[in-house]
């Protein structure tokens, strides 16, 4: 006897889904827009603000790079277990998303505590001038 499809029925599609089908990826696209706004608004400040400042950026001592360079780096190496969970999800090998999901979870705290360090290092505060607000 064939299987009857009832009009509708989508109990036959996957329930996961990889690239434009999947809300994830939209998610990603979303995120990403949001942060390049940030960028656009950063930079528009800082136009905004140029002409205001005779000395631009104020004096101060420059950043320690050492965070800024270790934030880099790191993130850099974080796409080697990205790339790795990515593969993983497409052969449908739960255990290894697992896995390198948690190791992708570990590397955004380190991320962020390098980050704290790197706030520290920046030699401005946000309520110092205007170039530390936009800092």
């Amino acid at each position: 006897m064939r299987h009857l499809r009832i009009a509708g029925d989508i109990s036959h599609l996957p329930d996961y889904g990889f690239g434009p089908s999947a809300l994830g990826w939209w998610g990603t696209v979303g995120f990403m827009l949001i942060e390049g706004m940030a960028f656009v608004l950063g930079i528009g400040a800082l136009f905004y603000l140029l002409p205001q400042q005779p000395a631009w950026p104020p004096a101060s001592p420059p950043p320690d790079l050492l965070y800024g360079t270790l934030f880099t780096l790191v993130i850099v190496l974080s796409e080697i277990p990205n790339f790795l969970v990515g593969r993983a999800a497409k052969a449908c090998h739960a255990r290894s998303v697992r896995i390198g999901l948690a190791i992708a979870v570990i590397v955004g705290l380190v991320l962020a505590v390098i980050r704290a360090f790197e706030f520290g290092a920046l030699n401005e505060r946000w309520d110092h001038n205007a170039y530390g607000s936009i800092l």
